[in-house]
């Protein structure tokens, strides 16, 4: 668990695939506590050219955050 600025996020595991950036990369879920209410997230990072890229999302647990929908402006 990591600790920060009033919320605590707990460990990052592996949990699917998803797109970013037309490449399909491994997904990995954690679940943030804040204010005593907990928030699912879904973090997922790919290399694009010479930089890397990481999104993060917050999500409800029955959908899946729209990664597909990232672009990058080259």
């Amino acid at each position: 668990m990591t600790t920060q600025r009033g919320f605590v996020v707990s460990k990052w595991a592996e949990r699917g695939s998803a797109t970013l950036l037309g490449t399909e990369t491994t997904r990995t879920t954690a679940t943030a506590t804040v204010d005593g209410t907990e928030r699912p997230l879904a973090r997922v990072r790919v290399r694009a050219g010479e930089d890397a890229v990481t999104a993060i999302a917050t999500t409800a647990a029955d959908t899946t955050p729209p990664f597909d929908a990232v672009t990058r402006d080259a």
